[in-house]
């Protein structure tokens, strides 16, 4: 007898907890895309000179109450925000898929450290931070955030454990069994491509739709190699997210071995040969980010793409644009699409620049 699969439905409610240096950046183009394409609503921070839509607090509804589109069902949220179940759940429906990702945490802690200026926030370097570990009486000192929000165990602070829970064993593991009971899939950036086919299967899309750049990559001038003995007292300092990183990596590599190593192998260069092609289709360099023209990012620590030449592609300019730059775009978009509702039907149509 022959069997026939049921084609699956693609799903387009889906919460991306953004976390911190974690190829974050990549995943919520990738997500920015799919909604501007499938005309999905996404939780927008409401100011125009943000991207976060909770940076110091968990988030709260109450953060994007009154815009103008807060009368719209959401369908994806995926801009930086303290992690809060109860309030995202609030605001998005019954069915939405939860994702996030996780990185290695010295090598997360060194990207942060470098990208985000903290050796001018506390005053030391990178080896001098590591080392003051050892000294108790300098913990109040490294304890502190920079910018409020950056630092120590950057990822459970972006899943919302307070700082002076840090060292509470019983905390992150009560931390790590929620997360484990609410998301359908903790990618991680060690094996991003195979991270990205589970996506792809658990929301039943296209490679199309899971394709993409490196957004915020660092430029190699900035990439440091940490020593071993420097790499050792940070990994015991984010002994927090080491424990949340081994949990989760172990669970992802079950995931692929029960999605079948040989399917994966195959399904990664499909997804290879997909990226070289809108690369190779779209880009005419990548070069530091302060040679820029267009589509400028916010650090000139990190590359910038540059497009071919008289290119008119949107899906080109989509791949490439920054997350500042796609926010106020969205932004602007539901904007137009707030006031375009059943009850306000224009007899036009949407402006050319928002189709």
């Amino acid at each position: 007898n022959l069997r026939y699969e049921v084609p699956c439905k693609p799903k387009k409610n889906i919460v991306f907890v953004k976390t911190h240096k974690c190829a974050s950046s990549t995943v919520q183009n990738m997500l920015l895309r799919y909604a501007k394409s499938n005309n999905l609503t996404v939780v927008l921070p409401i100011l125009s000179r943000t991207h976060y839509l909770s940076r110091l607090l968990p988030f709260n509804r109450k953060m994007i109450a009154g815009a103008p589109w807060g009368h719209m069902e959401y369908n994806v949220f995926c801009h930086h925000a303290i992690f809060n179940e109860e309030e995202i759940s609030a605001v998005m429906p019954k069915d939405t898929v939860y994702v996030s990702i996780l990185r290695e945490p010295t090598r997360l802690f060194e990207s942060l450290y470098e990208y985000s200026n903290m050796n001018e926030f506390y005053n030391m370097t990178l080896t001098d931070y590591a080392a003051a570990t050892r000294d108790p009486t300098k913990y109040e000192t490294l304890n502190k955030r920079a910018h409020g929000n950056m630092g120590r165990n950057q990822m459970l602070f972006d899943f919302g454990v307070k700082p002076a829970l840090f060292e509470n064993k019983t905390e992150i593991e009560k931390t790590i069994m929620k997360i484990d009971r609410k998301f359908d899939l903790i990618m991680i950036a060690e094996y991003f491509d195979q991270s990205l086919i589970l996506l792809k299967d658990l929301m039943c899309w296209d490679f199309d739709d899971i394709v993409s750049l490196r957004i915020n990559a660092r430029d190699d001038r900035f990439k440091h190699s940490v020593a071993p003995d420097t790499a050792y007292l940070l990994r015991q300092w984010n002994a927090g997210d080491q424990i949340l990183y081994n949990v989760f990596v172990e669970k992802l590599k079950r995931k692929i071995a029960d999605y079948g190593l040989e399917k994966m192998k195959t399904e990664v260069q499909r997804l290879t040969e997909k990226r070289k092609f809108w690369y190779n289709t779209c880009i005419s360099e990548e070069v530091d980010a302060s040679h820029l023209t267009r589509y400028r990012v916010w650090s000139n620590k990190v590359l910038g793409f540059v497009l071919k030449q008289g290119i008119q592609n949107k899906t080109c300019e989509d791949l490439v644009r920054p997350e500042r730059e796609f926010t106020n775009y969205m932004r602007q978009r539901q904007m137009m699409k707030a006031l375009f509702t059943n009850e306000h039907k224009p007899e036009f149509p949407l402006p050319d620049f928002l189709n």
